[in-house]
């Protein structure tokens, strides 16, 4: 069994040097990042056991007595590049072969993994409290890194690993092989396990993170099935994050702990809600940890860490998205990051709050920590729910290819408001034509007077429509489009607090998700607005109006001016 400080010693190892000089010998081979996995291996063998030959490959396979799974994976990997690869055996010691099989992460680019980075592993090992004896399941244990961090703090657990891409299980295994101890890596999809099968004490799952449901499989569509008759929010979802939140931990024993990497999104979207409510209902959402963004060398979305034990009467919410050396193209969470974190989970501190079950719910489950982190606002005069004097509808969601097709060159009736022709709270005057529209699309346009707010990307752009007779304006599905109860307010006086700086600063503690900010339309609806009496709102409302014009009339003068700039020299030589 490896230990501790020779684990540490191979980590400093320079397995780039290593990789480079195989993937060298093995240039022109279909897939390089397999294949100086599998040469490394190969390497490997022939220089700890001298009665294995390397003089051909298929004297390798007389003399190694390889299993059927890694023979097939070395020959697919090996073919064609044998007698290059034969030639690097005593040029690196078993070691660095060893350093290369343990950390090597790839080019990056291999398509077939997106490693859990070596940070996420060792915060998610401190926080499962690994102890000798356990029993410890990884879930899409991929190249088995997670297992290899666990070894590193405690050694002496039981460890499974699951994964259902061929390739990535025999690299896992060989890790295995090579850490020795008590570990198992099985070609098994998660899916496969019934309700009798072995529990553990702790679980880890970085699974495929915003996989729609459709991609499950026949195992994992069964399932939704299954557990949408017994759980009411699963029959539809916009992924499958909280179903795999639930079937891995249908694999937690009793008191123990169970932890899954998921999207952001899936912790605050209004789709997921009545999921969210189940897990809470259920008291098993311990933590809630926003991490960094970029931390995936090979997925830019922005990941939470959610962890899971029994009898949970609040729940911690972590924010730790700014714990992170900072890169120009991947942020890296350090040892001291990590720490920092761990405090944070085990009390309340600057980046963190234990929140009770009936605040979660008051704010319709959302389970973004930054929603119970923001410092509360001053109180608001005369405020009423902003949901209580509008109606809010999200505008058509439409791919880009649709409206290709709909698009016109020539000036229609149609035309479709995307939120880059709202510029300074102005919708533009010339907007793009489409060539007809749909019926069904119809409920979509714009009516006079209705309030446009983005939906995404601080700051939130803010404008009112002023819509003539006989137009349609299709709104774009990243805008929300409120129509106004004008017998209590007044749309341009809600456009003036919307913008204003307290109104910005409203909008920001509703705001989650750290990399693409977002409105949600539940938390906006509650969001707190001052409504004073309708003539106090004309008076502001009138001004801001007036503020309006001003600025439309300054746009075409500079409209203007910027033409005959770009004209004086063609026009000086024509005088």
């Amino acid at each position: 069994m490896v230990n501790v400080n020779e684990l540490e010693m191979l980590r400093s190892c320079e397995v780039e040097k290593v990789a480079s000089a195989i993937g060298s010998a093995c240039r022109g081979v279909g897939f390089p990042d397999r294949s100086v996995y599998a040469a490394a291996y190969v390497l490997l063998r022939a220089l700890e056991d001298f009665q294995i030959s390397i003089d051909s490959m298929d004297y390798f396979f007389q003399t190694a007595k390889e299993t059927e799974t890694r023979e097939l994976f070395i020959r697919q990997s090996l073919e064609g590049c044998w007698d290059n690869i034969r030639e690097l055996k005593y040029r690196f010691s078993p070691d660095e072969f060893k350093a290369l099989l343990l950390f090597y992460n790839g080019s990056g680019n291999r398509g077939w993994d997106s490693p859990t980075p070596e940070s996420v592993s060792r915060l998610a090992a401190r926080l499962l409290r690994i102890e000798p004896g356990m029993k410890v399941l990884d879930v899409g244990t991929g190249m088995g890194g997670f297992i290899r961090e666990c070894a590193a703090i405690a050694p002496a657990a039981s460890y499974t690993g699951l994964e259902i891409n061929t390739e990535l299980a025999v690299i896992a295994d060989i890790r295995a092989e090579i850490l020795g101890g008590d570990i198992q890596i099985r070609l098994e999809n998660l899916f496969d396990r019934n309700e009798n099968d072995q529990q553990y004490d702790a679980v880890f799952a970085n699974y495929p993170i915003g996989m729609r449901a459709r991609g499950a499989g026949s195992l994992g569509e069964e399932y939704v099935r299954k557990l949408s008759e017994k759980a009411q929010g699963f029959a539809r979802l916009n992924s499958l994050d909280w179903v795999f939140n639930r079937k891995a931990y249908d694999c937690v024993a009793g008191p123990g702990r169970g932890i899954c990497m998921m999207a952001n999104g899936s912790t605050w979207n209004t789709i997921d809600k009545n999921a969210r409510r189940y897990f809470m209902e259920l008291g098993i959402v311990e933590m809630v940890i926003t991490l960094p963004p970029r931390i995936y060398e090979t997925m830019g979305v922005a990941t939470t860490m959610i962890v899971f034990s029994h009898g949970n009467l609040k729940t911690m919410m972590v924010d730790a998205s700014e714990l992170c050396e900072k890169g120009r193209r991947m942020n890296v969470i350090t040892d001291a990051n990590i720490e920092k974190i761990l405090e944070a989970c085990s009390r309340e501190t600057d980046i963190s709050r234990a929140v009770s079950f009936d605040e979660i719910a008051e704010k319709q489950f959302n389970l973004s920590p930054a929603a119970y982190l923001e410092a509360e606002g001053e109180p608001v005069e005369n405020g009423v729910e902003l949901g209580s004097v509008v109606s809010i509808t999200r505008g058509a969601q439409l791919q880009a290819s649709a409206l290709d097709e709909m698009a016109s060159d020539k000036a229609t009736e149609y035309q479709y408001l995307m939120l880059a022709n709202i510029q300074n709270g102005i919708i533009d005057e010339e907007l793009p034509y489409l060539r007809t529209l749909d019926e069904k699309l119809e409920k979509y346009c714009l009516k006079d007077n209705n309030l446009i707010l983005s939906k995404n990307g601080a700051p939130f752009k803010v404008a009112v429509a002023e819509v003539q007779p006989g137009q349609h304006i299709l709104a774009n599905g990243n805008l929300y489009v409120m129509t106004v109860d004008e017998t209590r307010a007044d749309p341009y006086y809600l456009k003036a607090y919307l913008e204003s700086e307290k109104g910005s600063a409203a909008l920001k503690r509703i705001t989650v998700g750290t990399t693409i900010p977002n409105l949600g339309v539940e938390q906006l609806k509650k969001l707190l607005i001052p409504l004073p009496s309708l003539v106090e709102q004309k008076q502001i409302a009138d001004e801001y109006r007036a503020c309006v014009t001003e600025l439309k009339v300054i746009r075409r003068k500079l409209a203007k001016t910027l033409d005959r700039m770009s004209h004086v020299y063609d026009n000086s030589k024509e005088g």
